[in-house]
């Protein structure tokens, strides 16, 4: 019986196990690693895409591991195509294999890719200068560690950019002419404070979007996203940055320190910078009315301006799929003194007034905020999520103390003036961005945006006993919705932006606009061969007005001038229409041609106007449409790499309609042009000699022409070794002062001549640089990443 049973139990044992032996047996496993086909490097992160063999639709998909090793498990029994794609190499397409129950696990030893770096989209980089390189939408420059050590911190690399200026007074940065830039560092959103305390060493690349989509805010002119090396091993580095002026006026002491601490995955970072500015600016204005009167004004000011600001944070690249940054600052109260002394001289009906104004202002700024950045990337390539929430609360004290004596033999004061204002400025936003690869060439992108603005603005008249308060709210929501495909050679994305946005300002009355618009934007890239490539875009963007457009304030500068806002404000509209063309001259040259269009209706400008005889009021108001259309010719040139270049220049003419309303009874067409050089010698023992040259000939506004600009820095950097550095360079040696204003207002009743220029000896600047590394930071990137990750 007991021999019955165990024959019964072995026999339906078989039975059963023989139906799901069979089921497990009917998928196989493919396994593989990738490397490169010229150097034999692993190849990280690459795409491995599971193709069916007859109609090519994709079955499955994995990212391959740091290592190049990849795994597709439970491959049903069938004929099968593998295609392998990745940043910086050509697609490839594995020959037809098939799963069967004769070849469960297929194995692809060493599938080797080829590099695209002999094509448009890669560039290989000599010499010390930084290339640019197209893809989608940004011009990709790779940062080599020369370029880092010359520039010593991440806003001083912009200036190795092409059509970048960056002011060596105010650090502004202008793109192509425009200065209402957004810096992101890895996609996190920056001010120019934080770039000048980056350590140049941590960045690989740099993307520039010039005339960005709508997965940016409306008012974003261009993006700036600086882009750091993901692995940093063990150990701690850092850098010091001393500038020291040699003139007997300290002008443009700008220092600089950062320790990083390296914990594997994660980087630790504390920064600060300290600048320590004392100048003399000398003001000259010459005013005639209609009426026949005459005003003359020259001020001297002298100030001494100090600014302090640390930073804190870290950046944690969690997993392959997963990276969290996170950072604070503050700007601790410092007292800022300027002292203006205005000689006057006031004419009406052949009798003139001299008189001597003084204005004692005195400027107290504080400011801390922070902000954190999350993003995780699916397996399935460019599909991701991130979400970015930033705060910040600045509080702002003004106090100005003004009187005037006139030039008499027994001196009287008359006009006294003591002003100041204080606000308190609440800034928050909320971005969430998500991308979803629909099929295998299109891709749809979408997101969110809230921001939210409270400012309370207090003005006292302490002579004349009398405040205003101004509270000013403005929240905004902001949807977009884009798709982008790749054809092989032609990348189209289209998109819109929904934006809607409330502002409130309780003054005397209450001023509440609401405003909704539809912003599209579309761009297409051609590649036409292997070294010629045309980019085509269009957009349409919003140019907000701010508080101080808004403010309904009325501030006397002094006796003279008056400053006002209009809560009335509207956003100006701007279409721009661009065509690029790119050719690649060899691996390190090209050159770049941009024509292009833009209109703008209800620009908002400051418009002047005469309230008395010798009362002049500046107000903002949105004035008539402006048509401006050109071509902008930039590039990269390079002599055996010892010598390097990078010139562009932009023709252009603007057009204005008239405005009898401000007294302009016809309107005016004029041309212009403003070329940037940025250039490199190469010298034995580490010596490099770089030039800088920009130059913006006269342009016309409403009211106004502006006269021409320059600036010559020349300079040279010396290496040392690893750690120690000295660099100097002087601005416009030929001269002893620098022009940075001066312009023309002319209306139906008035003709004001102003210039503004800063005073001394020479500037002659030296920097010292010192930088530090311990423990094991010091190996470098895998390049087959490092190439994958610029050509993205």
């Amino acid at each position: 019986m007991s021999n019955l049973f165990l024959r019964f139990v072995i026999f339906y044992s078989i039975m059963i196990l023989i139906p799901f032996n069979s089921f497990a047996t009917e998928s196989g496993i493919l396994e593989g690693n990738i490397i490169d086909g010229e150097t034999l490097e692993v190849v990280s992160y690459a795409s491995v895409e599971l193709l069916a063999s007859d109609d090519s639709i994709m079955i499955n998909a994995v990212i391959a591991n740091v290592k190049g090793e990849f795994m597709i498990e439970k491959v049903p029994y069938g004929k099968y195509l593998l295609r392998i794609s990745c940043m910086g190499y050509k697609k490839m397409i594995k020959s037809e294999f098939e799963v069967s129950v004769a070849r469960t696990l297929i194995k692809f030893n060493d599938i080797k890719l080829d590099s695209e770096l002999n094509s448009l989209e890669g560039v290989v980089v000599k010499g010390y200068i930084m290339t640019g390189v197209i893809k989608d939408d940004k011009t990709i420059y790779r940062v080599n560690s020369k370029s880092a050590e010359i520039a010593q911190s991440g806003l001083e690399l912009l200036r190795q950019l092409p059509d970048v200026t960056v002011s060596y007074f105010s650090d502004n940065v202008k793109l192509a002419g425009c200065s209402n830039i957004r810096f992101q560092v890895n996609g996190r959103q920056v001010d120019n404070n934080f770039l000048t305390q980056l350590n140049s060493g941590l960045v690989d690349k740099i993307e520039v979007i010039n005339n960005p989509g709508s997965n940016y805010d409306g008012s974003v002119d261009a993006v700036i996203n600086i882009v750091l090396k993901r692995e940093f091993k063990f150990g701690m580095g850092g850098q010091l940055r001393l500038q020291l002026p040699t003139s007997p006026k300290t002008i443009l002491s700008k220092n600089n320190a950062n320790v990083d601490i390296y914990l594997n995955k994660i980087r630790f970072y504390v920064s600060g910078k300290y600048n320590w500015n004392d100048y003399t600016v000398e003001n000259l204005n010459e005013r005639t009315t209609q009426s026949g009167t005459y005003l003359n004004q020259k001020t001297y000011r002298e100030g001494k301006d100090n600014k302090f600001v640390a930073n804190s944070g870290f950046d944690w690249f969690i997993n392959d799929r997963n990276s969290l940054s996170a950072s604070g600052s503050i700007q601790p109260i410092i007292s800022n003194n300027k002292s203006y002394t205005t000689l006057n001289a006031y004419t009406t009906e052949d009798v003139t007034t001299f008189s001597t104004g003084i204005t004692s202002n005195t400027n107290k700024d504080y400011l801390c905020d922070y902000s954190i950045y999350y993003q995780h990337k699916f397996p399935q390539e460019e599909h991701q999520i991130s979400i970015e929430n930033y705060r910040s609360n600045k509080i702002n004290e003004h106090n100005s103390n003004y009187y005037e004596q006139a030039d008499l033999i027994i001196p009287s004061y008359f006009n006294i003036n003591n002003q100041s204002t204080e606000s308190n400025n609440i800034y928050s936003y909320v971005k969430i961005d998500y991308t979803y690869p629909l099929l295998n060439k299109l891709k749809l992108s979408t997101g969110y945006n809230w921001y939210y603005l409270h400012k309370d603005y207090i003005y006292s008249n302490i002579t004349a006993s009398f405040s205003d308060v101004t509270d000013f709210k403005e929240s905004r929501h902001s949807f977009y919705l884009s798709l982008s495909s790749n054809l092989g050679k032609l990348n189209l994305q289209t998109g819109v932006r929904y934006e809607v946005s409330n502002i409130n300002i309780v003054h005397v009355y209450d001023t509440i606009n609401s405003t909704k618009y539809f912003l599209p934007s579309i761009k297409a890239n051609y590649k036409l061969n292997e070294q010629n490539m045309l980019r085509f875009s269009y957009r349409k963007s919003l140019g907000r007005p701010g508080i101080n457009h808004l403010s309904p304030a009325n501030y006397s500068d002094d006796s003279y001038t008056q400053s006002k806002g209009n809560p009335g404000l509207m956003p100006s509209i701007k279409n721009r229409f661009e065509i690029e063309h790119r050719v690649q001259l060899n691996k390190s040259m090209y050159v770049n041609y941009k024509p292009y269009l833009s209109f703008t209706k209800d620009g908002i400008s400051q418009v002047s106007y005469i309230v008395s005889d010798s009362i002049l009021r500046k107000q903002y108001w949105n004035v008539n449409s402006e048509l401006e259309y050109g071509l902008i010719c930039s590039g990269m040139f390079s002599v055996k790499d010892v010598w390097m270049t990078s010139p562009s220049f932009t023709y252009y003419r603007k057009k204005l309609d008239a405005m009898p309303e401000y007294g302009i009874n016809k309107g005016v067409n004029d041309n212009s042009w403003r070329l940037n050089i940025s250039s490199q010698l190469m010298l034995p023992k580490d010596w490099v000699l770089f030039l800088e040259f920009n130059y913006e000939a006269p342009t016309i506004g409403y009211q106004y022409k502006k006269y021409e600009y320059y600036d010559f820095v020349f300079g040279f950097f010396k290496s040392f070794n690893k750690k120690f550095s000295v660099s100097a360079f002087t601005l416009n040696p030929w001269s002893n002062h620098f022009i940075f204003d001066k312009r023309t207002y002319s209306t139906g009743s008035i003709v004001q001549n102003v210039e503004s220029k800063l005073k001394y000896d020479y500037i002659f600047l030296i920097k010292l640089g010192y930088r530090f590394n311990t423990g094991k930071t010091g190996k470098k990137i895998n390049r087959v990443i490092e190439k994958k990750e610029i050509f993205k």
